[in-house]
């Protein structure tokens, strides 16, 4: 009797433990492919041309597939009037600012039931960054895929008309003034019913009526909508609408190519991110970063970082990640000159590398023939698929990184609260083990965690 009560007690012990570890091993199993990503077809990679990996590579992209279901569910839930156009007022800034403010506005019109013509932006002068206005204007296509996007619409909302300036008609009513969505209320503070009562009110006040074709202008913002409030799925599915220009993700293809070859790095194309190959660093020194004084220095919610305090964090990170390789993203090549001495000197030392170091004659040349912020789009490229990446809070660039990364692992079930990291260091505001952001800036902080899209 006692050796069955024995042996039973035994058998509800090891059946306890075997429950127990199910759910364990179950989320060992999902944590441990996430950047593993398919290890079992590396020896296939090294197979590969120089081109057939780098098409592997363009046919891969950090967050996919893209998935048009939630777009058409909002726009079926909307009620549209086809008379009414949307079209932005004042698109500026680098690129972090412009998608920032691209994405709101076409979520606008999507709530709005308007269409819109194809934003355009102010240009920035290569010799003068501060200066946003008199360098012109740029079209749609200067930062993103334009066939993508308009595809993209036509797939996931054929309700919304995606116009050409060109096709503006000189017959159409304009409204004079310009509106500006966060007035009185912005849309992050409001319901979906409340901010659209407001604007049908403005457009009311304007005499913008569903009878005549009308064009709004909309202010430029950026982060101003309560993203969070949004189904996960739409969240995604319109941040992927704003694909970067497909000739600069060749460029960024090629550089990452050339990469691996060069320094031995075993890096699967399919593979969104590439595990144990790179560290990504945003190194933010440019003139117009001194102009805007992010150099100066801190305050109580200002903490901006010079040449010296980026790239040790940066050196840090690396060698903490056991990354060898940081792969750096600057519009100052002499800093990036700077940081490659300093990185050779530490111990272990480490190698830094940017785009110019990468790409061909060729390549190089025709690259150089772009504007500034163009350039970046292949370093944002790189930076998307890094191994971990690092940037400093005064940077909506560094924050787009982030914040898309930090999707990517949303959708990995990986994630951790990046937004706990400054309760516990305060010259971090941003940290989930992938990504890590230096330094505070309150605007960024306040309008990021719920404002941006992925």
């Amino acid at each position: 009797m006692w050796a069955q009560t024995v042996s039973s007690s035994t058998h509800v012990r090891v059946g306890a433990l075997f429950v127990t570890l199910i759910p364990l091993s179950y989320c060992s199993w999902r944590l441990r492919p996430k950047l593993q990503h398919d290890e079992s077809n590396v020896s296939s990679s090294s197979q590969l041309s120089s081109n057939e990996w780098q098409e592997q590579w363009l046919n891969t992209d950090l967050l996919q597939p893209f998935d048009s279901t939630a777009i058409q569910v909002k726009c079926n839930e909307t009620e549209w009037n086809q008379n009414l156009v949307f079209d932005l007022h004042n698109g500026n800034g680098g690129i972090g600012n412009v998608r920032a403010q691209v994405t709101d506005f076409v979520f606008y019109a999507m709530e709005m039931g308007a269409s819109i013509v194809l934003p355009s932006m102010a240009a920035r002068q290569d010799d003068n960054l501060v200066d946003v206005w008199s360098a012109g204007e740029e079209d749609f296509s200067y930062m993103f895929d334009e066939v993508w996007f308009r595809e993209s619409i036509a797939e996931a909302c054929p309700q919304m008309v995606v116009y050409g300036h060109d096709e503006v008609e000189a017959g159409w009513r304009k409204v004079e003034q310009t509106y500006d969505a966060r007035v009185p209320r912005a849309r992050k503070h409001s319901t979906k019913e409340e901010w659209v009562q407001q604007t049908k009110t403005w457009l009311a006040d304007h005499s913008v009526t569903s009878n005549t074709r009308t064009v709004v202008n909309v202010e430029r913002d950026e982060w101003e909508t309560n993203t969070r409030g949004e189904r996960a799925e739409f969240r995604l599915a319109l941040g992927m609408l704003f694909r970067t220009r497909q000739d600069m993700r060749r460029y960024a293809a090629a550089a990452t190519h050339s990469l691996a070859v060069k320094y031995g790095i075993e890096m699967l194309p399919w593979a969104s991110l590439h595990p144990r190959a790179y560290y990504g660093a945003h190194l933010r020194t440019e003139s117009d970063t001194i102009a805007a004084g992010w150099l100066a220095a801190p305050s109580s919610t200002e903490v901006g970082l010079d040449f010296a305090a980026q790239t040790d964090y940066y050196m840090e990170a690396a060698i903490a990640n056991d990354l060898s390789v940081i792969f750096a993203a600057s519009g100052n090549m002499s800093e990036i000159g700077r940081f490659k001495v300093k990185a050779a000197s530490s111990r272990p030392p480490l190698t830094v590398v940017s785009k110019w170091d990468l790409l061909s004659t060729d390549e190089s040349e025709s690259l150089r023939g772009m504007h500034w912020d163009q350039q970046a789009l292949v370093d944002l490229e790189i930076l998307k698929r890094c191994s971990v990446f690092g940037g400093m809070a005064k940077s909506s660039y560094a924050f787009l990184i982030a914040m898309a990364r930090t999707a990517w692992m949303e959708q990995h079930k990986m994630v951790q609260d990046p937004w706990f990291a400054p309760h516990e260091d305060a010259m971090v505001a941003f940290d989930n083990k992938l990504n890590k952001i230096w330094g505070r800036n309150q605007v960024n902080e306040e309008r990021v965690p719920t404002g941006a899209w992925p």
